[in-house]
């Protein structure tokens, strides 16, 4: 069991340095599919398969969830990708800025041009002084409606009204 702490933003564009190579393919299933926001997501990444249980044990501090997660092997992928689930497909990048990792997520499919970062941290401190890049439009970790469970299924048209109270204007990406 990890506690995994971080902050998500929406962009208003991509880092004109970020090396679009460097991407890896995630494909989430999220289960079961009549929960809103389901908290058990199979995820592949590349050769790295797992199955893993997310969970905000306390919904005031949205950015501490809880996650315990289980490597799976190809074949119980096969078997546990048949389940009915909702689909959510992205492109994973990792950009350096002043010591700090941030994870940018473009997403596909339904959901293209919704691009979102996460700078995951230890404690708190560790953001103290650092000044966000310009590139990030705003915070949205405390709004529940940009969680990987509500995300999948749905598609940017869904999204319109809650991305609209961010002025957020979609990214047109080709990858």
């Amino acid at each position: 069991m990890v506690i995994e702490k971080e902050k998500s933003y929406l962009l208003k564009y991509l880092p004109k340095d970020l090396d679009i190579s460097s991407g890896k393919e995630v494909i989430d299933l999220y289960i079961p599919v009549e929960s809103e926001h389901p908290i058990l997501r199979i995820r592949k990444k590349g050769e790295n398969i797992e199955i893993t249980k997310k969970y905000y044990p306390d919904p005031t501090r949205m950015e501490e969830a809880i996650e315990q997660t289980i490597p799976l092997t190809a074949s119980e992928y096969k078997t546990l990708s048949g389940v009915e689930s909702k689909r959510l497909s992205k492109m994973r990048f990792k950009y350096s800025y002043k010591g700090l990792t941030i994870v940018i997520d473009v997403f596909r499919d339904n959901l293209a041009g919704l691009v979102l970062a996460e700078i995951e941290y230890e404690n708190e401190s560790d953001l103290t002084g650092i000044e966000l890049p310009d590139f990030f439009l705003a915070p949205v970790k405390g709004d529940d409606n940009f969680g990987g469970g509500k995300l999948a299924g749905k598609t940017i048209l869904d999204l319109e009204q809650v991305l609209s109270r961010y002025s957020y204007i979609s990214i047109d990406i080709k990858l």
